[in-house]
């Protein structure tokens, strides 16, 4: 159960994350901005953020997420272990992951049972032993979130069911781009979240000039904010809450 904290949830702008300071009156001089921890991590795979109210939730490492109920035995929601090939073994327990086409063709699975194999993949999926998820692109290297179109992004996220909520979406591009944290240098969203870095993710927002295209943003050394259009396929991070 999420422990609730003696503070009220945010109503101000974030800090930017910076604190190293370089002259009297810089960003981190004056630490502008809501000083009330703005992340909590809550254990389940999710992290509650109070940057507005209702808080947001963000799945604490999107790229490993199991998109389906929270599983009592996979608590953190993550993906345990890649077993490549569905006919490669003959015992999935919860959260493996397996490509019903060879070893790193897709599309890909966990397991939500613990199960012995019948040989028969298609057996087995109609069993409900297992969730398609669009969340992982390769078996060989669990890092490697899947890629879409914007609006299969949006329709994925609406769909999603994670850690006991279903109430998920993509992000629009504002959300997305309050991560970046100005003190790294890498890898520069904020703790304890787990992005993917140098990869540019779909937002919601669509690019007014031209509504073929969408906002997209990129965690990196240098946060970027760009534009692509809604045919091409890229990544997404769900967000959840946020919505009055």
């Amino acid at each position: 159960m999420e422990m609730m904290t003696p503070y009220p949830d945010r109503n101000g702008l974030p800090r930017t994350g910076q604190t190293t300071s370089y002259r009297t009156g810089d960003d981190a001089n004056l630490l502008a901005g809501d000083p009330l921890p703005r992340f909590v991590d809550l254990g389940n795979g999710l992290v509650r953020d109070r940057i507005c109210v209702p808080n947001l939730y963000w799945p604490k490492a999107p790229h490993l997420m199991i998109p389906g109920a929270q599983l009592a035995t996979v608590p953190s929601n993550t993906i345990q272990s890649a077993e490549g090939d569905w006919a490669a073994a003959t015992f999935y327990s919860h959260g493996d992951l397996v490509s019903e086409n060879g070893a790193d063709a897709g599309p890909y699975y966990v397991a939500v049972q613990n199960h012995l194999s019948s040989d028969t993949f298609a057996d087995d999926l109609a069993n409900g032993d297992w969730v398609l998820t669009p969340w992982v692109g390769s078996a060989a290297n669990l890092t490697t979130a899947g890629v879409m179109t914007w609006n299969d992004a949006i329709d994925d996220c609406l769909a999603l069911t994670f850690a006991g909520r279903s109430d998920w979406r993509l992000a629009n591009w504002k959300e997305l781009s309050s991560l970046y944290d100005f003190e790294k240098s890498n890898s520069a969203w904020s703790d304890p979240l787990e992005f993917l870095s140098a990869t540019e993710l779909w937002s919601s927002t669509t690019r007014t000039i031209l509504t073929t295209q969408a906002m997209t943003f990129t965690f990196g050394t240098i946060p970027t904010g760009s534009f692509e259009a809604k045919a091409n396929t890229l990544r997404a991070i769900p967000v959840a809450g946020g919505v009055v």
